[in-house]
């Protein structure tokens, strides 16, 4: 519906309004349908939870309505209401917290489970204690460390449901250090949360429960007090000395710390004992780049990626190693040569011009691989589009982000996107015969100022996300930035910071453009 659009509440009542004429009318799977939206809209709405009811009474598998495999947490809040009516209340509790983490901004445990604020007592002591307590470990883990001050609020009866599970099981020193990865989270909305979570864990531990140590550890640093976190983990380790995962919560405090070589020793400690490991290994490669500033060990982790992509840490530790570096994440503001812009036969279309905007909305990407993976949005476009593009950039996009930036960097990082988008060009064509290298070189070659930066660019981007060319990219860019670099003009930083960037870069020329940079 569109009527109240944008208002939760309208729009939970606006769907109500359709389930129960659809109530009426005996069409119970399209009441159903939009009593789950409505509790999608605002699942603080209790009469969404009556009509529920209503469909229960009408219909003998309501259940059926929302089946165990839905993905629409809408949907999904539906089926924990229903399993909880139904008797099933650790499912029912299991799936709240899922749809909790999956939209933690919304109060999800507002409409049945916490309908004052606290989970009713009568439900909770319904529940199997370890079992609760996994499901509200489980939605921590799914939360950042604090909760956002908007989060608070629609989460604090999570945090209410873990106290009461401490407090009506005294003596289940099992549930004391999962329950206190969820109550830290609250530390800073919620006066005494950490110190609380701090003493569960030292019960827990003084009751030799395992990795109650490990997370004391994490109650520790989340109140500041690295000290006693680090000894915590030392404590951790002796009991489990083949734990990788802690050896690099403990080195990344070390990097925190400024510590960089201890931090990178225990990574490779880490690594030794689990060469693979999806934490220590990209963590490892990002450390030492920020160590030493040799691109290379990006590069190896962006290959690693490639042949692991489940391993989404990689983009983490990639996005954070590239943060505000040029070329990696940004595009600077100077120029390789003074002026020109390339020809063009024609102007680009208006889907071009809309295209080229979408994908440059937020100005450039967290690191290479990621920049070529949205480009692809842009391989639609004809050749002729792309190199009209270079030539006539389109307006300035209507974004916060170009709202806060001088209109006079647009133009730079738009051409940099239509390269990115040549990258794209007939890529069934193989690398050395194809359209889209010969046209890079062509504006790498040409005096055409921020095109032939932008071409650099989108070259180095395909060396990192295609080895096969590695080799031809840096031959062609170190001839080229040699040629510069020999001429009686000076050679601008962002040029060598890209000859830095580019993977396989033979020694020499890295030498000379780390020179230009200092």
């Amino acid at each position: 519906m569109s009527d109240g659009l944008g208002d939760p509440r309208a729009e939970a009542e606006g769907e109500l309004a359709l389930a129960l004429i659809a109530l009426e009318d005996g069409d119970t799977r399209h009441a159903a349908a939009h009593a789950g939206n409505a509790i999608a809209s605002d699942p603080s709405l209790r009469d969404s939870y009556r009509a529920l009811d209503r469909l229960s009474a009408a219909h003998d598998d309501v259940l059926g309505w929302y089946p165990e495999e839905v993905r629409y947490t809408g949907a999904a809040a539906a089926r924990a209401y229903l399993l909880a009516r139904a008797g099933s209340p650790d499912a029912a509790f299991g799936l709240l917290c899922a749809v909790t983490a999956t939209a933690p901004g919304k109060p999800w445990a507002a409409g049945w489970l916490a309908p004052d604020g606290s989970p009713e007592p009568e439900f909770m002591a319904r529940l199997e204690a370890r079992d609760a307590a996994n499901a509200l470990l489980r939605l921590a883990v799914a939360l950042p460390d604090p909760v956002p001050a908007e989060w608070s609020a629609p989460l604090s009866p999570w945090a209410r449901a873990a106290r009461w599970l401490v407090g009506a099981y005294p003596e289940r020193s099992d549930l004391l250090a999962p329950l206190s990865a969820l109550l830290r989270r609250f530390g800073d909305h919620d006066p005494g949360a950490r110190e609380e979570a701090i003493c569960w864990c030292q019960r827990a531990e003084d009751s030799g429960e395992p990795h109650a140590t490990v997370m004391l550890g994490y109650a520790l640093r989340a109140a500041g007090r690295p000290g006693e976190m680090h000894e915590a983990w030392l404590r951790a380790l002796k009991l489990d000395p083949d734990n990788v995962d802690l050896r690099v919560d403990i080195a990344e405090q070390h990097a925190v710390s400024g510590n960089l070589p201890e931090a990178i020793s225990w990574l490779e400690e880490g690594l030794l004992l689990e060469p693979g490991h999806p934490k220590a290994f990209p963590s490892c490669c990002a450390m030492r780049f920020v160590s030493d500033d040799d691109v290379a060990h990006l590069v190896r982790l962006a290959d690693w990626w490639r042949d692991n992509p489940w391993h989404d840490y990689s983009h983490d530790m990639l996005s954070v190693a590239c943060y505000q570096r040029p070329w990696l994440s940004v595009v600077p503001s100077g120029g390789f040569l003074a002026a020109g812009v390339p020809a063009a036969e024609s102007v680009p279309s208006a889907d071009a011009e809309e295209a080229l905007r979408a994908v440059a909305c937020d100005g450039y990407a967290p690191h290479p691989v990621a920049a070529y993976d949205t480009a692809v949005a842009l391989s639609v476009l004809s050749l002729e589009d792309l190199l009209a593009l270079l030539a006539y950039p389109p307006d300035v996009p209507r974004t916060p982000f170009w709202e806060r930036e001088d209109p006079a960097y647009w133009p730079r990082v738009a051409r940099v996107w239509a390269c990115l988008g040549l990258l794209h060009h007939k890529t069934d064509e193989p690398w050395p015969s194809s359209v889209r290298r010969a046209t890079l070189a062509d504006l790498t070659a040409g005096a055409a100022g921020q095109a032939a930066e932008a071409a650099m660019n989108a070259l180095v981007t395909a060396a990192w996300t295609d080895p096969q060319c590695r080799g031809d990219v840096a031959g062609l860019l170190g001839r080229r930035f040699l040629e510069e670099a020999s001429a009686d003009r000076p050679v601008p930083a962002s040029a060598a910071c890209l000859i830095l960037s580019c993977p396989a870069m033979p020694a020499e020329v890295t030498a000379l453009a780390r020179e230009l940079t200092r």
